[in-house]
């Protein structure tokens, strides 16, 4: 399937301060795309259901995954 062109995102949660939350369970993506001065857009993921253009403060610890147009 990569091949092809799929991404594969882990569910791999968030950290907020020094606790992780959600891991295994939703997947947690910053975009490259900020939001303000203090605000960025992220992807988020669970099982049944997908928030593609959410806006959150950047503190939290998101993952970061480069990804390339093919």
């Amino acid at each position: 399937m990569q091949k092809c062109g799929a991404i594969f995102l882990p569910a791999g949660g968030y950290r907020s301060q020094y606790l992780l939350h959600d891991t295994g369970f939703q997947g947690y993506y910053w975009s490259s795309n900020s939001y303000g001065e203090s605000d960025a857009i992220h992807l988020m993921f669970s099982w049944d259901y997908v928030l593609p253009r959410n806006v959150i403060n950047v503190s939290l610890g998101y993952s970061v995954r480069l990804v390339k147009d093919v």
